[in-house]
């Protein structure tokens, strides 16, 4: 005769979404109903999927979990729970323009004064998140700065680094460099 007997489901979960969207919840199964013989059932503890790549995932979907279950065992048929849901957002994208004068030139050697191009007029954020927080985004948001820290006067390429505290999916830099020119004040 056949039994059948509750397990813990494990399910490995692999990849990333595109920075086009963001996860907002995974559903996994907890347990599964699986039947068998009385011995077949005994030896078993929990039951493996196959781990699920979510990286090609565009919409919100569900994955069949392929059950990695032993000769004579079988899911029972009637729980309907062999899926993961992923849920997905859309990721909203917004363009921020920071201006040179809230770029910090952080660590100008002393009696030195620092300044960026004139050809340059700041910096293009894209950002991207959901769609409450983008929509919401100001330049306020972010801290561009650039490190002089033991550079001697004259003209250097900089990198730029960016910082922000609201949890944007991801935020991208246009330009990442920019020609600083650092003089000595005694001169």
């Amino acid at each position: 005769t056949l039994r059948s007997k509750e397990v813990p489901v494990e399910v490995d979960i692999t990849g990333e979404v595109s920075s086009k969207y963001t996860v907002s919840e995974i559903k996994v199964p907890e347990t599964i109903r699986i039947i068998g013989t009385k011995d077949a059932l005994e030896n078993i503890q929990s039951v493996k999927a196959e781990s699920i790549d979510i990286s090609d995932v565009t919409a919100t979907t569900k994955i069949n979990l392929a059950l990695r279950l032993p000769e004579g065992v079988y899911p029972s048929q009637s729980e309907q729970v062999d899926y993961v849901y992923v849920l997905i957002n859309n990721v909203a994208v917004t363009e921020i323009e920071i201006p040179v004068a809230n770029i910090e030139l952080r660590g100008i050697a002393e009696g030195c004064t620092a300044f960026t191009d004139e050809s340059f007029d700041g910096v293009k954020l894209i950002v991207r998140g959901s769609e409450a927080l983008v929509q919401s985004a100001t330049a306020s948001d972010f801290v561009i700065s650039a490190d002089l820290t033991g550079l001697e006067p004259g003209v250097h390429e900089v990198a730029l680094s960016q910082e922000h505290i609201k949890s944007f999916s991801s935020v991208e830099m246009e330009p990442v460099r920019v020609q600083v020119t650092i003089k000595n004040e005694a001169h």
